[in-house]
Parts: C-alpha cells; sequence; structure tokens
C-alpha cells in the first residue's frame, strides 16, 4: 500500500491502525432480520448538515422516520460529536442510521483539512488515481477526483478505513448509502471537468467507448455489494443510489433499496414525466421495481426523490405556496410501495417534516388504474392521483382523504386543502 509520508498522513495512517485493532470484528454478530415491509408508508430522510441535536424542532425531523441517511465524517471526524446516533436513537429506536459512502471519488479537500476518518479515505485512495485519456487527474465532481474502484486492493483499503471507524465515540451506522452506481461512469466525459474522456483501466480508450470497462465497473460494483457484507454480515443495509439499481433487477435483487436522485429523470429517460414512472407496462416501473430489492432488512427501500426542484403556484386565496415535492411524491408511494422522503424547501439534501403527516394504515388491495386516474384504498383512507402533465412542480393532482371522506390533503393547482 503507497501512504502519503507527510507527518498528517502518518498520523491518520496509525489512528486507522490503532483503531482496527479495537474495532468491531469484520463479521460482527448481527440483529435479527427486520419485519418484511408490510405495505404501510414508510418514511426517509437525507441529511447532509445534520443540526444541532439538543433542539426539539431538529430532533423532530430524525424522530419521525424509519430510515435516516446522513454523512459519517459528520460524526466520525470530530469528538464533539461522539453519541449523536445514539441520542436518534433514543428518540426513535426503530430507526435505521446509514452512511454514505463514496465507491469511486474522494474529495481534494481531504487531503489538507479533513477529519480523522476522510483524512484516512484520503490515504488509502489518493495513490490510486484515474486519468484521462489524455493524462489529467479524473474527476466527476467539482473538487473530488476518481479513484481506481477496478482493483480489489483499493476497495479492500476504503472498507478498512470504514471498519476501523465504525463506533468511533459510539457512533455506528446500520448500513451505508452507496453514491453512486451507475450504469456507466457519472460525469466520465464532462469536458467542464476533464481534459478527455475517464479511462478508468488505463488502456488508452474512453470509457463510453470501451465496453470491456464499463462491464468490470459493473462487476466491481458488485463486488463492493458483496465484500461489504463479508465485513458486516447480511444485517447490514445496503442503498444504491444511481441508475443500474433502478433499470437491472438482477442488481438490484443484491441491495436493500435504491435510491432515485432527481426522480423522474433517472432511471427514466426521455420526456422527464412521471408517465413512464406510473406505467405498468414498462420493465421498470416504480410499481415493480419497488420490489426489487432484498426484504431481510425490513426493505425494499425504494425511495424516489426530486430534492432541487423548489417551485410554488398562488393557491384559491391568494397565498403563495411553496410545493414541496415530497408531498407529490408521498402520493405516488402510497400508489406503489415506495419509502416517502421528505426535505425541506433549501434545494439540498436537507431533512423536512411534512405539514400534514399521514397515517392510513395497511391497504386493502391493489392501486387500481383507469385512464390517467390512479387510486388505492387503504385502511384509514384513500389516495387519489389524476397525472396531467406528469412535470414538476406540479405533476399532478392528488386528493388523500380519510374514511370519513374529509380531505387530509389534497393539491389541485391552483386549489389546495389544507
Amino acid at each position: 500500500m503507497n501512504y502519503r509520508l507527510g507527518i498528517p498522513g502518518m498520523s491518520w495512517l496509525l489512528t486507522v491502525l490503532a483503531l482496527a485493532a479495537c474495532s468491531t470484528p469484520s463479521e460482527p454478530d448481527q440483529p435479527g432480520p427486520l419485519p418484511v415491509h408490510d405495505g404501510s408508508l414508510r418514511t426517509a430522510a437525507i441529511d447532509y448538515e445534520v443540526g444541532d441535536l439538543s433542539a426539539p424542532e431538529v430532533m423532530a425531523k430524525y424522530a419521525r422516520v424509519d430510515l435516516l441517511i446522513v454523512q459519517p465524517w459528520r460524526f466520525w471526524d470530530r469528538e464533539i460529536y461522539a453519541g449523536d446516533l445514539d441520542l436518534i436513537r433514543a428518540a426513535n429506536p426503530g430507526v435505521r442510521i446509514v452512511a454514505y459512502l463514496r465507491p469511486f471519488n474522494v474529495r481534494a479537500v481531504w487531503r489538507e483539512t479533513a477529519g480523522r476518518y476522510t483524512g484516512a479515505l484520503w490515504d488509502v485512495c489518493s495513490p490510486h488515481l484515474v486519468r484521462t485519456v489524455n493524462g489529467d487527474t479524473a474527476s466527476v465532481w467539482p473538487g473530488s477526483y476518481v479513484y481506481n474502484l477496478l482493483d480489489p486492493a483499493v476497495r479492500a483499503d476504503v472498507l478498512d478505513v470504514f471498519a476501523a471507524y465504525q463506533g468511533t465515540g459510539g457512533n455506528t451506522f446500520d448500513g451505508v448509502f452507496w453514491d453512486n452506481f451507475c450504469t456507466k461512469l457519472w460525469g466520465a466525459d464532462d469536458p467542464n471537468l476533464n481534459d478527455g474522456e475517464i479511462d478508468l483501466d488505463g488502456n488508452g480508450v474512453g470509457h463510453f467507448s470501451d465496453p470491456d470497462e464499463i462491464a468490470a465497473m459493473h462487476r466491481a460494483q458488485e463486488a463492493w455489494v458483496r465484500e461489504l457484507r463479508a465485513r458486516f454480515g447480511e444485517g447490514f443495509i445496503q442503498i444504491a443510489n444511481g441508475d443500474r439499481a433502478l433499470v437491472d433487477s438482477t442488481f438490484a435483487a443484491t441491495v436493500d433499496g435504491m435510491f432515485y436522485e432527481g426522480f423522474p429523470t433517472v432511471g427514466f429517460p426521455g420526456d422527464n414525466t412521471c408517465y413512464a414512472a406510473l406505467d405498468p407496462d414498462r420493465f421498470n416501473n416504480l410499481f415493480a421495481a419497488s420490489r426489487w430489492p432484498r426484504t431481510r432488512n425490513g426493505g425494499p427501500w425504494a425511495i424516489p426523490t426530486f430534492i432541487r426542484n423548489v417551485g410554488g403556484f398562488v393557491d384559491q386565496t391568494g397565498t403563495y405556496r411553496p410545493t414541496n415535492t415530497g408531498d407529490f411524491l408521498r402520493a405516488l408511494c402510497l400508489l406503489t410501495g415506495a419509502t416517502s422522503l421528505h426535505t425541506d424547501l433549501s434545494g439540498h439534501p436537507r431533512a423536512g417534516i411534512p405539514a400534514v403527516e399521514l397515517d392510513l394504515g395497511l391497504p386493502l388491495g391493489p392501486t387500481e388504474i383507469t385512464g390517467n386516474l390512479y387510486r388505492r384504498t387503504f385502511a384509514g383512507g384513500t389516495v387519489e392521483v389524476i397525472l396531467d402533465t406528469g412535470v414538476w412542480p406540479t405533476p399532478f393532482s392528488f386528493t388523500i382523504r380519510g374514511t370519513d371522506g374529509r380531505n387530509i390533503q389534497k393539491i389541485d393547482a391552483p386549489y389546495a386543502y389544507p
């Protein structure tokens, strides 16, 4: 292994080795399987900037969800955050907390200003950075570099770091959120980031023109899943971001869930509407694909989201209503059995709380489809979606009613209740 010889790099390396000596065993005892998803609405949250957990309004965002996705360096890099995950679990004993993990890129800022965990990641990844066909250091995001995920030794090093820090400061994760597993390397031909196309295997052929390289990347993704499971056991949750699990049912069946970032633009190429996702004749429609992943760990966790689309309209009272895409996607999740994720209105990956909470109980049957009307009945009410434009910020109208016939939530722009 080639590590940086500078003092900061050496200190990080020594820290990793020391932690590894007393860390959780590579195959720890695992709790029994979580209950299989029963069809009632489940909720998830993603938050890359977890706030002050002593504030009730902050904790409330995490105390209501079944699955929480966070960045591990927020909890492992600084001692002041020791025990924070336990605070969340104390408020929400049933929550499962998963850690964001990059399967092919590392941030440049971790080279000099990182904390313990992120600095250790830089040390193991930086000697294995990938080049473009023109020799440029490859990047898929500003300020980040691609490392060679095709090399089993590099993957092992990354998992060594994760395993060494698991449990640091009492902050232990229940799984990982892979960002991301794609059919083709995302951003590989972006001229704003790279001089020439990325070349993962170093054979001089650009990624998109090299089917052997693409196939090797797919095998590396599958290896990541197996290798992580070998370290942490069958009970360790794996959620796959990226388009591969959304279009490849065989791959999706190896993980516990998938994340539809930018729904429906990822996984459903074309006119960027919700039509394909709700078309029962399409192979990867949300009704079908949301059942592809494993069920052992409470799955399948199929999570559609469109975080960055913040819009609004003026309602019947003349009041401007910001449209939270989580409200619309929650209606789709009730129809399809997917997992609902609600964000705030910042346009960033931050957890939010819906203005109207729902508890409809178990479904009494499948979704009934009549033309562009989608309807499903639950023990505690009904959900109706009328799919019209399919385009954000108001892709369709929806009505959620209680068993007494009263509207719990209804948006049919410009009309909205409550």
